[in-house]
């Protein structure tokens, strides 16, 4: 269906009956003459120009499609030229839309092709944009993005394929209002948090250390506010008490619930022990520096009072001595003893002689050169004035975050990371392979010909497995109806466990509604009263945002209605009053009969450990309940038969929705610029991949 394949230049968008006929006769004589004039004369809508969307854009202009517009928000860096083939090392720092559209016209002149530098949920693609659309094709990895076109298409009744790969694995799935499930009609794991103490206290795993280390690198660089104390007291401002309280899992100026009250001379004594640590640091930033201060105080000084503070609650509680936990003491790092040392086998050493640079693990010595040379760097750019944000690429960014990690990890005697390692987990990396890409680009445009051609309902969801099943490395699955109580597609109820009292408006706002919910402006209403809105239109409510929920009548049984125009949703959300949480959740709780729906609807499917099972030995039943329990990964739909799938996408985000009528021979193109505020690239965070069992996202 390639017709002549790549041409060179951009072409004059014009093109005779003759060439037209010649170029596409493939494309015709293998889908027949209806469903070709139909594709001839359809719009589609690419979200997203990464991986899979460089492949999907080149087969729909190589097939046939006269039409495309493609909306993207990111720009192209060198870590995308692996697989994003539509991109060239030139192009780095460019907007992906507009150089895949350039790329994509070198393939087929004769197609018109618009391209959208912007935020997806942008005022300007609502509703009303998307409506002019024969079918829209996501190609996301952001969460967030793939849950608003999904809601978009519903308001818009415009089918919606959905797609996503992992490593080896892929998936690809229709979405059709009143027909099918939609995005959401299946609960999505929230991202996984850590409690305050977990980190600043007691790491136990790496991610716990990447997570410190991380936020260190924004306190210092990028002018985060440590509000709770995740990390380091920088200032010396908490008194001892506050930093007991902290490391047990409380706030600053709040008494512990763990243990009975610290005395006086106990107090007395760590404040003693305080500033004189303090004058010592005070020392080393004189004769050595503000990195050798910093060095000092976060791997040293702080451990110290760390240790003393867990004797003294042990002592305090009358807890028993844990042998077993003597041996993961925490133990201070002193700079000079360790450096004075002869030089370790790491990275040099000859087990890692074969291994690339990124993947060698560094020896203690060497993580203390890479982080004092690396935040001797950080700092430099600093005093110059450079805006700096955490970023995976940046390697002054990565050499500090893996370093400082690996120093944690050394302390509490944790397995030390790989700056690979810390990469991927750090930057939330997920595999990517070209090959799956192209796979699965191609199902896309296989149903979309489906839809096109009024064949819908013979739309499959599609996976691809990373090893066969019954012999084969793609199964096809039926489309799962609509969810009854689903809040986005069918019920749109809502029941809200949270705590009235000590809740704020704002919180309610910003965690619940916008971040959970994933409601872009809403507007919530007791009775006829507008108790907050946002939009154009709505009054200054900041004042409200302030006050507890149960001061704007949000208390327990009450029923409110949630409106949220740009997504054209409405939810009602029945409100309970509870205090007590689990520990590493969020006090509130979406539960209640859409919630054990949900959970039902999703066990009815087989899951990906059932799939590796049943190669192996009949019964795994067992095996894969519990695989479904511990997978991150979101799950957009289940073949009937038990399989190995995966998923993601590529994630992006647009601006204006001027647009024109399909023209056949056309090939002018309309681009924007990218908006000053852009939504922050909100990737779920999931377990580290699991080389044996994953599934669909």
């Amino acid at each position: 269906c390639y017709g002549n394949g790549m041409e060179e230049g951009g072409g004059n968008g014009v093109s005779t009956v003759e060439e037209e006929e010649a170029r596409y006769a493939d494309a015709r004589r293998t889908l027949g003459n209806g469903v070709f004039d139909k594709v001839r004369s359809s719009k589609v809508l690419v979200v997203g120009a990464g991986g899979i969307g460089c492949e999907l854009l080149k087969n729909l202009v190589l097939v046939g499609f006269p039409y495309i517009e493609i909306i993207d928000l990111d720009t192209i860096d060198v870590s995308n030229l692996n697989r994003q083939f539509l991109f060239q090392s030139h192009h780095v720092g460019q907007s992906k839309a507009e150089v895949a559209r350039e790329s994509a016209l070198r393939f087929n002149p004769h197609v018109k092709i618009v391209a959208y530098c912007g935020n997806i949920k942008s005022h300007d693609f609502g509703p009303e944009y998307f409506k002019q659309f024969t079918l829209v094709m996501n190609a996301l990895d952001n969460l967030d993005a793939r849950r608003h076109v999904n809601r978009i298409c519903l308001a818009a009744g415009v089918p919606l394929i959905e797609s996503g790969t992992e490593g080896y694995l892929g998936q690809v799935t229709v979405f059709r209002r009143g027909v099918t499930e939609c995005f959401e009609c299946l609960p999505k794991p929230a991202p996984k948090t850590y409690a305050v103490c977990t980190i600043r206290s007691s790491p136990t795993r790496p991610i716990h250390c990447i997570v410190w280390a991380k936020r260190l690198f924004n306190q210092l660089y990028s002018g985060d506010a440590d509000d709770e104390n995740t990390v380091t007291d920088l200032e010396e401002e908490l008194s001892v008490k506050d930093m007991m309280s902290v490391s047990e899992g409380g706030e600053s100026g709040e008494s512990s619930n763990t243990g009975g009250e610290v005395s006086a001379e106990e107090l007395q004594l760590l404040e003693a022990i305080k500033e004189q640590v303090r004058a010592e640091l005070a020392a080393t930033k004189q004769t050595h520096g503000n990195v050798r201060w910093l060095f000092a105080k976060v791997f040293c000084t702080d451990i110290k009072l760390l240790s003393l503070m867990d004797k003294l609650r042990a002592t305090r509680d009358r807890r028993p001595v844990d042998k077993s936990q003597e041996t993961r003491a925490a133990v201070p790092i002193d700079f000079d003893a360790v450096m004075s040392q002869p030089d370790e086998l790491g990275a040099t050493d000859t087990q890692s002689v074969n291994l690339l640079k990124d993947q060698k693990l560094w020896s203690l010595k060497e993580n203390i050169q890479v982080f004092v040379t690396s935040a001797e760097r950080l700092d430099k750019r600093k005093e110059g004035g450079a805006k700096m944000s955490w970023d995976k690429d940046d390697s002054d960014a990565l050499d500090f975050v893996t370093a400082a990690t690996n120093l944690r990890c050394q302390i509490f005697s944790i397995p030390k990371q790989t700056r690979f390692d810390v990469k991927a987990a750090a930057g939330n990396i997920i595999p990517a392979i070209a090959s799956t890409n192209a796979i699965i680009s191609g199902i896309i445009v296989m149903e979309a010909f489906k839809i096109i051609g009024g064949n819908a309902d013979n739309c499959r969801s599609s996976f691809l497995l990373r090893k066969p099943s019954r012999g084969r490395f793609l199964l096809p699955a039926q489309l799962e109806p609509p969810n009854p109580d689903c809040y986005v597609c069918s019920s749109n109820w809502v029941q809200l466990a949270i705590d009235t009292e000590q809740t704020t408006l704002r919180y309610f706002v910003d965690e619940v509604l916008k971040s959970h919910l994933g409601l872009l402006a809403p507007t919530i209403m007791a009775g006829f009263d507008i108790i907050y809105e946002e939009g154009e239109d709505a009054g200054d409510m900041s004042k409200q945002l302030e006050k507890k929920l149960k001061d704007v009548r949000l208390v327990h049984n009450s029923v409110i209605k949630i409106e949220d125009f740009r997504q054209e949703l409405e939810i009602e959300i029945s409100i309970s009053h509870r205090t007590e949480w689990e520990a590493d959740k969020k006090p509130f709780e979406i539960a209640g009969k859409t919630a054990a729906t949900n959970t039902q609807h999703k066990k009815n499917r087989p899951t990906q450990a059932a799939a590796e099972k049943e190669r192996h030995q009949a019964s795994a039943a067992a095996a894969a309940a519990e695989e479904e329990e511990e997978d991150d990964l979101i799950i957009l739909s289940a073949p009937p038969h038990p399989t190995t799938t995966t998923t993601t996408a590529t994630t992006t985000t647009p601006p204006h929705s001027t647009t024109t009528p399909p023209n056949n021979t056309a090939t002018t193109t309309t681009t924007k610029t990218k908006p000053q505020t852009a939504t922050p690239h909100t990737t779920h965070t999931a377990k580290a991949p699991n080389q044996k069992q994953k599934r669909t996202q």
